[in-house]
């Protein structure tokens, strides 16, 4: 007995928190060996409370109602709300009282029911302890999936459409009239670049407030940002692009569904230090970005992912990441994964892309070989099963495939040649937004189904874990929802005028703004007036235009000359009234720029030689100031505006070899002697 008592009292002294009193049941695998290796540090981790909405089931009864979407919408957003609100409050404050964890570093998030925060092994022995805790993961860096550059693919045609484009079949639903219009991608990846000519005018921030189309964790310290879009990387735009990317002026077509809009998160490496929860963040702001649980509109129809949490074990097979797609799903919004590219060998889906929940969810791409006829599945390409279990088609991975070799696409600056899952992913999410604008109604379960169960089938007969269901087909798809008796709205309207090109300086000297436009009939009816629209600052001109435009005829506008303060702001250029009436496609009708206007006067400088006759591909070009002769003057050469690189000296200059049209300013100085 004595020694019994002894044993009890050494144990009764032992300090809660040693590592070994870990419930490793409820705490992932990464995260347990971070704390073997540093047992005194605090460790940045996500709490994953176990009361949550049982949202397949609260999905299942809204499908089986038909609730509309907007109903959906904010029956889930507040149910996910409230029981965040519920539950949450004991252990915030058990966190935010005890030594053992960094109290500036928590942070709630109502979409997965988790709390955030970094905290030494004790707390988290005492939380993996507690019955009102499910989960308890590592914060770590996201990574994005591995790609490459490649050459073009024999016989390559620029400006015309992308080969991959055809492989799934969209140009059939174009023909249609399906393009995307009123669809919304959402880019979670590297950044886009918001100045790409066929990225540029499918910005939503053009249309709403910035703060709902572009979303970055900093914003949550510091919500007075400026929200504008930045790539970090090539890739992020390179993917937006393939989603519905089109420069029209060129007739350049290398996206899906080229009439939606993007809005976009920089949340992979290197654009962000934290990752998981970035991603939370991102995730749960895409749920409601205008803060207003009762509207849809500025939800995103799909949310495209090319990255995987190397915090995760590949047997994760829960993580913060599963009530996050349930959420996702029910709310309607199409989560696209790419699956990896650490094939050939078998269940290398890269994590969380390896949750199974139902036959769509995660829904996850593998690459194909587009540029060859029988369409090889990629050797990168990741393969299955899923490692999480289950039978028959639950296990089976990936779901779908799509072109993913050589893909041509959008980078900043131009274009490139990329390969990887992440060129495939967007395929499947341009024909998810072809698909949502002809049947509006339908849930984001059934536009994956019908996407899933109507691809051409490759490899081994049916479904296999090389190609999953095989290469996706959208006009299948299409039909497909037809026979299901789903009836498609018309994508046709009789008046709808769309801005096709917005020209304005970036830097305005003499207090005057320039601008021009091309305007393009794309509706039924001819148009023989409109309005357009000007503003700059407090400045706001309205110019009338009368004449005949026919439908899919195309014009050029150059706005009469227009004073304006000193400063910097934002010009915007609408399109209002065709035929005296509301246009039908508002979202076409606008752009905006930044502009610096100053009240100093315009240093003239030109083209020398036969500049008419434009300047041969790759050589330079020589500019000369035009100076009369007055005093002397000091020229300087930039490759910006304002804050750019000094590029040269002297009255004349000569360029660097010019591949493409470019922009180079003169900064003059005058001096005059006086005596």
């Amino acid at each position: 007995m004595r020694l019994i008592f002894t044993i009890l009292l050494l144990l009764a002294i032992l300090p809660a928190g040693f590592s070994q009193d870990i419930n490793p049941e409820v705490v992932g695998k990464k995260l347990l060996e971070k704390i073997a290796g540093q047992p005194d540090d605090f460790h940045s981790v996500h709490v994953v409370l176990a009361d949550r909405v049982d949202l397949a089931a609260l999905d299942a009864e809204l499908s089986s109602r038909r609730a509309k979407p907007e109903e959906r919408s904010e029956i889930v957003l507040n149910a996910l709300k409230i029981k965040a609100q519920q539950t949450q409050t004991d252990l915030l404050a058990l966190l935010k009282n005890s030594p053992h964890v960094q109290a500036e570093t928590i942070r709630s998030y109502w979409i997965a029911n988790a709390i955030f925060a970094k905290m030494k092994p004790e707390m988290i022995a005492e939380l993996s302890r507690r019955p009102d805790v499910a989960w308890i993961g590592l914060n770590g860096k996201l990574e994005l999936e591995k790609f490459e550059c490649a050459p073009p693919p024999p016989n390559f045609v620029p400006n015309g459409k992308e080969v991959g484009l055809s492989v799934i079949n969209a140009p059939a639903l174009w023909a249609m009239g399906y393009t995307g219009y009123g669809q919304i991608a959402f880019t979670n990846d590297t950044g886009i670049d918001p100045s790409h000519p066929a990225l540029a005018s499918r910005y939503r921030g053009f249309s709403v407030p910035k703060e709902q189309a572009w979303f970055d964790v900093d914003s949550l310290l510091n919500p007075t940002g400026d929200y504008t879009p930045v790539d970090c990387h090539n890739h992020g735009t390179h993917v937006t692009g393939t989603i519905l990317g089109l420069d029209r002026l060129q007739n350049d077509t290398i996206g899906v569904a080229f009439n939606a809009q993007w809005i976009g998160s920089p949340t992979i490496q290197p654009c962000s230090e934290t990752g998981t929860e970035d991603n939370v963040a991102a995730f749960e702001w895409s749920l409601d970005p205008d803060g207003n649980p009762a509207t849809t509109d500025d939800q995103p129809d799909i949310i495209n992912n090319s990255w995987y949490d190397p915090s995760l074990d590949t047997a994760d097979c829960f993580s913060v990441y599963v009530p996050i797609l349930e959420a996702m799903e029910a709310a309607e919004i199409v989560v696209v994964f790419s699956a990896g590219n650490a094939g050939p060998d078998p269940s290398t889906i890269t994590p969380p892309h390896n949750i199974n929940l139902n036959l769509v969810n995660s829904f996850t791409v593998g690459a194909l070989n587009g540029n060859v006829v029988s369409l090889p599945i990629a050797s990168f390409s990741s393969r299955g099963p899923s490692t999480c279990g289950g039978d028959s088609s639950i296990l089976i991975k990936p779901e779908v495939s799509a072109p993913g070799v050589s893909v041509r696409s959008c980078i900043p600056g131009g274009y490139d040649f990329l390969q990887g899952t992440s060129m495939a992913s967007p395929h499947v999410s341009g024909a998810v937004l072809l698909l949502k604008e002809a049947f509006p109604e339908l849930t984001a379960q059934e536009l994956k189904l019908a996407l899933y169960y109507t691809c051409t089938d490759l490899g081994d007969p049916g479904e296999d874990n090389v190609f999953g269901m095989g290469v996706i087909n959208v006009l299948a798809a299409f039909n497909h929802l037809l026979e299901l008796g789903h009836v498609p709205v018309s994508p046709h309207k009789s008046l709808d005028l769309l801005m096709v090109d917005m020209q304005a300086e970036s830097f305005a000297c003499n207090n005057e703004i320039h601008a021009s436009l091309v305007v393009e009939n794309a509706g039924l009816d001819t148009v023989y007036s409109f309005e357009v629209a000007c503003e700059f600052d407090a400045i706001n001109n309205v110019h009338p235009w009368a004449g005949v435009l026919a439908p899919g005829q195309r014009i050029k506008i150059v706005l009469p000359t227009f004073l304006a303060v000193a400063g910097e702001s934002e010009l915007t250029i609408r399109l209002q009234n065709p035929n005296g009436a509301a246009d039908q496609r508002p979202l076409n009708d606008i752009f905006k720029r930044k502009v610096i206007v100053t009240d100093r006067e315009r240093f003239p400088a030109h083209v020398e030689g036969n500049a008419s006759a434009g300047i041969c591909e790759n050589t330079p070009a020589l500019l000369r100031g035009e100076y009369d002769g007055t005093g002397s003057v000091q020229v300087k050469w930039f490759d910006q505006p304002v804050g750019g690189n000094l590029l040269g000296e002297g009255i004349t200059f000569v360029t660097p070899p010019l591949a493409q049209a470019d922009t180079f300013y003169a900064e003059a100085t005058y001096f005059e002697h006086v005596g």
